[in-house]
């Protein structure tokens, strides 16, 4: 069971980072077609 949770924890923690590299490199207005952060 702790490992099923390490993973869980492991993949939120990723998820996690990848949707703060999205907002950090996201831009309001920079692509018109986009109106809100992927994710």
């Amino acid at each position: 069971m702790s490992d099923l949770e390490s993973q869980s924890s492991d993949f939120w923690r990723y998820r996690s980072y990848l949707r703060a590299d999205e907002l950090a490199h996201w831009q309001p207005g920079k692509d018109s077609k986009v109106s809100e952060p992927i994710g």
